[in-house]
């Protein structure tokens, strides 16, 4: 708080420096791949560092140190398809990070602070194309059913976990005119 001319004004400022160091990759391996086969294996991966130096954000009556963000989020798979068949299986992961700047470990009793645990999916898709103009694609996602959240909001729809979605299914028929 900044008192000036009998006023009291809220000071706000930038709460340090960001320091981010790492790596993203994405490489894609094709043993096959013939007229008729095609078969390839991918990754699409990064890994990071980042913190804040010098800063400090105010919890209570303490100044608290900061940092944190997901070390590890990766994307591996396979494509493969057969003439007019195509599928893809993928798996994502996305490590452990934190909901909010001041990194509380142990969630708050209203569920909108605390870390948001690492979390892997499965997914399946496969489409396939028939009378040249005719495309059937079918899906799964989340294959195993796994019970996971990616953030932990403060407001909207209110403060707690917004869990991901169990397992889905889509198919579609497109039609190229």
């Amino acid at each position: 708080m900044v008192t000036e001319d009998k006023n009291t004004y809220i000071y706000k400022t930038n709460i340090g420096d960001s320091r981010l160091s790492g790596i993203e990759l994405f490489t894609e391996f094709v043993p096959i791949i013939t007229r008729n086969i095609y078969l390839s294996f991918f990754t699409s991966t990064s890994f990071m560092k980042s913190s804040y130096q010098n800063a400090y954000v105010p919890v209570g009556t303490e100044n608290r140190d900061i940092s944190g963000v997901p070390r590890w989020i990766s994307r591996n798979g396979f494509n493969f398809s057969y003439k007019n068949f195509r599928s893809a299986l993928q798996y994502s992961f996305v490590d452990k990070s934190y909901s909010d700047p001041t990194n509380v470990e142990t969630p708050t009793s209203n569920g909108a602070k605390g870390i948001v645990p690492s979390y892997g999916v499965w997914d399946f898709n496969t489409s396939f194309r028939f009378a040249h103009q005719f495309v059937l694609k079918a899906g799964i996602n989340n294959l195993a059913n796994h019970q996971y959240f990616t953030k932990r909001p403060l407001f909207y729809p209110g403060p707690g976990v917004w869990s991901s979605d169990g397992r889905s299914f889509v198919i579609s028929l497109g039609v190229k005119i």
